[in-house]
C-alpha cells in the first residue's frame, strides 16, 4: 500500500477497529484515524495506557465515538468473547450505519509483543507459544471474527495487518522475535 492509498484508507473511513492500540505504532494509527473523524473501537491488554489513546483520539477528531476494549489477542476465547460482545449490542459503532450509510471499514491488526530474546536454545518454550498466539494466530483468529461478523454482512471492508521489522532485519537474540514478525508482510 503506497502512501496515497493509505492516506485514502484513512479519510475514507467512518469507523474502524485498532489492536495494539495502547501504545507505539498502535496508538499512532488509532489517532490518524481519529484526525481523519473516524469513529474507533481500541483494542489493548492494557486498560491504563488505552484509556490515554481514547483521550487523545477524542481530542484529534470532530465528534468521534472511541469505545476501549481490553482484550488479550493472544487468546481465542478473549477474542472471540470481544466479538460477540460487539456483534451483541442492538447499536453497535461497528455495525450500525452512519449518516452517509457507511458501516465498519477497516481493523486494523497490529496486536504484538517480544518475548524470548535470550539466545537460541535458551528461550523459554512458553515465550515461543506466547510470540506465536499474540503475532500469528490472535491475528488469524480475529481477521476471521472481523470479517465473518462484520464485514461479510455489509459486503465490504478492509483489514490492514502491520508486522514487524524483525521480520525483516535480524538482530542479536531476537531469532524468535523474527519469525512471527513475518506474518504480515
Amino acid at each position: 500500500m503506497n502512501d496515497r492509498s493509505i492516506a485514502a484508507s484513512l479519510h475514507d473511513a467512518d469507523f474502524a477497529l485498532s489492536t495494539g492500540a495502547s501504545a507505539g505504532i498502535g496508538a499512532a494509527t488509532a489517532k490518524l484515524f481519529a484526525s481523519a473523524d473516524c469513529n474507533l473501537v481500541l483494542v489493548a491488554r492494557r486498560a491504563d495506557k488505552l484509556e490515554e489513546t481514547k483521550k487523545a483520539c477524542e481530542a484529534a477528531g470532530k465528534s468521534i465515538q472511541v469505545e476501549v476494549h481490553t482484550v488479550d489477542a493472544s487468546k481465542v476465547s478473549d477474542l472471540s468473547a470481544f466479538v460477540d460482545k460487539l456483534k451483541g449490542r442492538k447499536i453497535d459503532i461497528l455495525s450500525a450505519s452512519t449518516p452517509t450509510g457507511h458501516r465498519a471499514d477497516r481493523a486494523v491488526n497490529n496486536a504484538g509483543g517480544v518475548r524470548g530474546t535470550e539466545a537460541v536454545g535458551d528461550i523459554d518454550p512458553d515465550d515461543v507459544d506466547i510470540m506465536f498466539s499474540l503475532n500469528v494466530t490472535g491475528l488469524i483468529h480475529l481477521t476471521q471474527l472481523v470479517v465473518k461478523h462484520f464485514f461479510k454482512p455489509q459486503d465490504s471492508g478492509h483489514v490492514i495487518n502491520l508486522g514487524s521489522v524483525a521480520g525483516r532485519e535480524a538482530y542479536q537474540n531476537g531469532s524468535i522475535c523474527a519469525t512471527p514478525s513475518c506474518r504480515a508482510d
